[in-house]
């Protein structure tokens, strides 16, 4: 199998049917937590400190990795905790309430997400997410239903105005099955980007993650 190699761009429009991609949704492939946290920094930072409602969806490990990166910025993060600016949700148990037998409920995630997030929105100066819901199913080998999953969060954005963040472990793509539909994960995002720790020497986090994957021109997904 040939390894995925290193990128960072703008996915390409797909030939299949699938659901139009928004220029704020990106995805990262990563190897470790570490690269992930750092990434991932910035694109919370940048919400915290412009007073918006930032939402992590994630598994524990990973969400005391993003607090500790937060925190080694300078950010108080219990604070926002309690002014109600930084929200998590453990994202497997919150995928339990949307996928019921093996199936996505289109009306749980109406229920569950897009109408949390409008919630939300609305008493917000502005709102982001960070989300690996899709990942735990992707993993799990649940490949049609994550993107299904990927498809509703794009129609969500056709409503909604916000940046939208996925994380995939490169270990989720290591069989021929996943790395022959990994150019399916990336046709459903807009800006695409895998580890490379040289973009981690950066010392402004806000230069991380959303704010620098944007200054790329488009590239695409590796063939």
């Amino acid at each position: 199998m040939d390894p995925i190699p290193q990128f960072v761009g703008r996915a390409p429009t797909p030939d299949t049917d699938v659901q139009p991609t928004r220029p704020d949704h990106l995805v990262t492939f990563y190897e470790d937590a570490r690269f992930l946290a750092a990434s991932v920094r910035g694109f919370l930072l940048e919400g915290l400190r412009a007073g918006e409602t930032v939402v992590v969806v994630a598994i524990p490990e990973h969400r005391a990795a993003f607090e500790a990166a937060l925190t080694a910025a300078g950010h108080d993060v219990a604070n926002s905790r309690r002014t109600g600016h930084y929200l998590e949700l453990d994202a497997a148990s919150t995928l339990t309430r949307l996928v019921v037998d093996g199936a996505l409920q289109a009306d749980r995630f109406e229920e569950e997400i897009a109408g949390f997030l409008t919630e939300t929105a609305a008493a917000s100066k502005g709102l982001r997410i960070y989300g690996e819901m899709v990942a735990l199913l992707w993993q799990d080998g649940a490949h049609a239903v994550a993107l299904e999953l990927e498809d509703h969060w794009n129609a969500l954005l056709d409503h909604m105005t916000f940046p939208l963040w996925c994380g995939y472990p490169l270990t989720a793509f290591d069989t021929p099955e996943t790395t022959a539909r990994f150019h399916d994960v990336c046709a459903r995002h807009t800006i695409v980007t895998t580890d490379s720790y040289s973009s981690l020497a950066v010392t402004d986090p806000l230069t991380d993650g959303v704010v620098l994957l944007g200054a790329h021109e488009p590239g695409g997904c590796p063939n």
